[in-house]
């Protein structure tokens, strides 16, 4: 089973959400919100530090799940311009979320 980047759902939330708004969106956020509730916000964040783009994870969910959903995406595009593709080739098992406590 393909497991995904714990934040590339909220990539297809934020690129869907500006073209279309459906029931599958807004179910997505809610098990999305759900799933970011279980992060703890590490002072020393080994899920970024095994990034190797050192993407902002626990800045992008703290903002997700303060609704600050653009601004998350903003970071996410910012930090890596493909970062939907590389959510979806990237083997996280052994970096990001291998190394969640």
């Amino acid at each position: 089973m393909l497991t995904l980047c714990p934040i590339y759902p909220i990539f297809i939330c934020i690129s869907k959400s500006s073209v279309f708004n459906t029931q599958y969106i807004s179910d997505t956020m809610i098990n999305n919100l759900q799933e970011a509730q279980n992060c703890l916000l590490c002072k020393k964040p080994r899920c970024q530090t095994n990034c190797p783009i050192n993407t902002p994870i626990p800045q992008v969910i703290e903002l997700y799940k303060n609704g600050e959903i653009e601004k998350a995406g903003e970071i996410l595009f910012n930090n890596n311009p493909l970062s939907v593709i590389c959510a979806i080739v990237c083997p996280h098992e052994r970096q990001c979320r291998g190394n969640c406590i």
